[in-house]
């Protein structure tokens, strides 16, 4: 049984979106791996420039704070 001519047009138009759809999830993949590769790049970098940075000293011991003036007039 051959098909009519209308619904080989339909299967092909068909055939023609499937594979532009195709293309375009995997251009998007393409895009989504890039930016991923790109981030674990910097990431990696970021992380690589920590550990080579000298160890920081922890801060020094803050001088202790002196008692605040009381105003004149007020009990101690």
């Amino acid at each position: 049984m051959i098909p009519e001519p209308k619904q080989i047009e339909t299967l092909s138009a068909k055939k023609d979106r499937r594979a532009l759809e195709a293309k375009a999830a995997w251009l998007e993949y393409e895009a989504d791996r890039l930016a991923v590769d790109k981030n674990m790049a910097r990431l990696r970098a970021l992380r690589l420039a920590q550990e080579a940075a000298p160890v920081a000293l922890p801060p020094l011991a803050k001088p202790p704070r002196k008692p605040a003036m009381r105003a004149a007039g007020t009990p101690h």
